[in-house]
């Protein structure tokens, strides 16, 4: 640890904008199993969990993705906001 993910620059545009920033800023994602879920994605800074998101049946990894790109933002633009599939 101690090592932010950073990217080497692009001529393109980033699909994922949201989830870029949260890395380049120290934040963090996960995807995996939690609890008695098989698949959950997670997205949190040094201090707070944004958003933490059940896979839902039949849904696609890229689909889960959109889905945390799109509640990273609200998490963001919103402060105090928490998504959180999980515990409610």
């Amino acid at each position: 640890m101690g090592r932010a993910c950073r990217r080497p620059a692009t001529p393109f545009a980033i699909p994922y904008p949201n989830i870029e920033a949260l890395l380049d800023d120290g934040g963090d994602i996960s995807l995996g199993p939690l609890a008695s879920f098989p698949c959950v994605a997670a997205a949190s800074t040094a201090d707070n969990a944004l958003v933490m998101l059940i896979r839902r049946d039949d849904e696609s990894l890229m689909a889960l993705l959109r889905r945390l790109e799109r509640g990273i933002g609200k998490a963001l633009a919103e402060p105090g906001l928490t998504i959180d599939e999980v515990n409610s």
